[in-house]
């Protein structure tokens, strides 16, 4: 039953950099979990922390808290927590120990056991909360001392009762007397996962309903779909959760309302919660579609489907009522969005095309899933080779891009990376890992019939692969690379998602683009001033590699590599990478776009310069200037469709007028296609194209 040093340490909010003895033999320092967050400096370290053999004690050299491995109570040695209240203390055992908890108070010079008359209903660190009440401060209230010092720790202030939480069928623990200690406070309650936690809850929220300024209720299952059975908020703070996004939550948290109550006492429910088994938890209601979102996979199930998983609940007047009935009144949200960095509710807010904007009682679902795995520190060497091989002058930009996604997967990045290269050289086993870093589910890949389809789920990615880019024809290659231009940078901020047998609904624009193609002269199409793509091309073949290169490497993948590929690229220092930036044009940038130059190109620019190179003009007036083949060709009705994109890559494009519904211009007695030079603004087009009318 007995503890390590980091255990006991954590148990009382105390967190260091290392838990190793000091070899130099002077002690830890850190923050205070009992002052600090009450004096100016707060990140001052007046907490010292000495770690040997025995265990580790600590004291505060501003308020004189002290404690450890020894004390001078009965049973100290098996003690891993001690907890001052009014009048008396509570002392915590390991896990294990009958009982966990004691009470005892201080009578002369040694401790007894029991209360002595103490008011064990007094709040645990009472006069802070005062303070804290008097300063308008949030007041969360959790289940036990441990999570309290973890609060304050981090300069949130929390409290709890002495005697924790009872069953779900037992007399509530939290009495009015606890109530009445934080009237007219703030007051923000964040059960434990389980079946008592959430009892507890709702007991404290209904006393505190008409007593406290404001009642609501944070539910950390809810943003947190890896809880573990009994989990709270110091599990959470462990688990990688920063003070910011608990802050979030807190904002968020939606008012306690008493309809809410009876489905929480229900036993039902309540067994189904602690066996792990699907719940009313584990469920929103999606009100556009009628449907209900099942959280841990984010699928949507019809209601016959709940009703057929979860049992029957309570109504408030006690009737029985079907889940999915329950879920329309009490859990439902008007949209469903995916973006990362967010949590599963987003409340007080709603997205549409341009962008979110509050809207205070509505909430939106977030179908995004971080990724599970848990990067480890280890060599990546072996990834990094493979990356400098196969492209040797290129490896800094992939990398950099590659760490930015998963580092900020929140935010866009500007411009794609072209991977290109013959089959079986490794484009995508470079990716393997980076797919593991960010989730499997939030990379996507399409082919680029897939992306010019109607359905656009695939949008919902980190990363989103477009595979084996190839010639698509002539003008679905100016087609792709238009469609593209919205997928691969931003504006547009909010992508519309259209997904087969769904309503639509809008994803802020994050995804971040990989193009993979084994085609060079006839693969994508890319103009001169592209600034949207970064090339990297590999001059390898398969027959480079050694015959087991590639089971090797994916052995190493699977033994850890993952796990450190992800932690490389989640440390790697990303202060030079510029995501909005457009993208250096490398030596394979430039053989695309010439691969692209068709004969007509310089025969329009030939006809053009024969011209003057006008600031406006029309095909009829080019073609009476061009040579006889190439009048020919532009006369040809099945050109036209081209013929936008061979003027655009000599600086033309097409003017649209504004006072026909047509968008033509009269020239010479007919309605025409007017196109004007790129460099001139619109104003100046325009002006330009009606010198040139009737």
């Amino acid at each position: 039953m007995s503890m390590t040093p980091q255990e006991l340490l954590n148990a009382n909010g105390i967190y260091l950099k290392s838990y190793e003895a000091r070899r130099d033999g002077n002690n830890h320092t850190t923050i205070c979990p009992k002052c600090s967050h009450t004096r100016a400096k707060k990140k001052a370290n007046c907490l010292s922390v000495k770690i040997d053999a025995k265990g580790a004690t600590w004291k505060c050299h501003h308020c004189g808290y002290s404690g450890g491995a020894k004390g001078n109570g009965q049973d100290d040695e098996h003690f891993v927590a001690t907890y001052d209240y009014i009048g008396f203390q509570k002392v915590r055992y390991p896990n294990g120990h009958d009982p966990r908890f004691r009470i005892r108070h201080r009578k002369g010079n040694h401790w007894e056991w029991g209360a002595g008359g103490a008011d064990t209903n007094v709040l645990y660190r009472k006069d802070e909360i005062d303070e804290a009440i008097s300063l308008e401060r949030t007041i969360l209230v959790v289940e036990g001392e441990k999570d309290v010092e973890r609060l304050w720790s981090i300069g949130i202030p929390a409290t709890c009762n002495s005697q924790g939480a009872s069953e779900p069928d037992k007399k509530p623990k939290w009495k009015a007397e606890h109530s009445e200690q934080l009237r007219g406070a703030d007051i923000v309650v964040i059960p434990d996962h389980d079946p008592a936690g959430y009892a507890h809850c709702d007991a404290t929220c209904r006393a505190l309903l008409g007593i406290a300024k404001r009642v609501r209720r944070l539910v950390l299952r809810e943003h947190w779909p890896e809880c573990p059975k009994g989990g709270d908020i110091s599990d959470w703070l462990d688990a990688g959760h920063t003070r910011k996004e608990l802050d979030t939550l807190i904002e968020q948290a939606p008012d306690w309302t008493p309809q809410g109550e009876p489905a929480q006492r229900q036993d039902a429910r309540d067994n189904l919660i602690a066996e792990g088994n699907v719940s009313l938890d584990d469920f929103r209601a999606y009100l556009p579609a009628h449907s209900y979102i099942f959280a841990p996979t984010r699928e949507l199930w019809p209601a016959v489907s709940v009703n057929a998983r979860v049992p029957p609940v309570l109504s408030a007047a006690g009737e029985p009522m079907k889940p999915s009935t329950w879920l329309d009144i009490n859990a439902a949200v008007e949209q469903m969005t995916w973006v990362p960095g967010e949590p599963m509710l987003i409340r007080n807010k709603l997205i549409a095309d341009g962008g979110w904007f509050e809207r205070p009682g509505c909430a939106v679902f977030n179908l995004y899933r971080p990724s599970v795995i848990v990067p480890r520190a280890d060599d990546v060497e072996r990834w990094l080779s493979l990356v400098r091989r196969v492209f040797p002058d290129q490896d800094e930009h992939i990398v950099m891009w590659l760490a930015q996604r998963v580092q900020r997967p929140q935010e866009k990045i500007n411009h794609a990376l072209v991977l290109g290269g013959k089959p079986g050289i490794g484009k995508d086993t470079i990716l393997e890992p980076v797919k593991q870093a960010i989730g499997p589910w939030n990379f996507a890949d399409v082919t680029p019939k897939q992306v010019l389809g109607r359905f656009s789920g695939h949008l919902k990615s980190v990363i989103l692969r477009i595979n084996e880019a190839r010639d698509l024809g002539e003008f679905d290659r100016f087609a792709f690379y238009d469609h593209t231009k919205a997928i691969i940078a931003a504006p547009p901020d909010v992508l519309r998602i259209d997904e087969k047998n769904l309503r639509e609904y809008y994803v802020p624009n994050i995804c971040g683009v990989i193009i993979t193609s084994n085609h060079k002269t006839d693969g994508i199409y890319l103009p001169a001033d592209d600034r949207r793509h970064f090339v990297a091309w590999s001059s390898l073949s398969s027959s480079d590699f050694e015959k087991n290169y590639w089971p090797k490497q994916y052995r190493w993948y699977h033994s850890g590599g993952n796990e450190a590929v992800a932690d490389y690229l989640a440390s790697r220092d990303l202060t030079n990478f510029d995501p909005k930036a457009p993208p250096p044009k490398t030596a394979a940038f430039w053989q695309i776009v010439d691969a692209n130059r068709a004969p007509e190109d310089a025969e329009l620019a030939d006809a053009l310069d024969v011209m003057g190179w006008p600031d406006a003009t029309t095909l009829e007036k080019i073609a009476f200037r061009a040579d006889a083949e190439t009048a020919v060709w532009l006369r040809d009705r099945k050109n036209r469709r081209l013929i936008g994109h061979r003027l655009d890559r000599c600086g033309y494009s097409s003017v649209h007028n504004p006072d026909a519904q047509s968008g033509l211009w009269r020239v010479g007695g007919k309605r025409q296609v007017v196109y004007a030079k790129k460099t001139l603004s619109v104003r100046d087009q325009i002006t330009a194209v009606r010198r040139l009318t009737d």
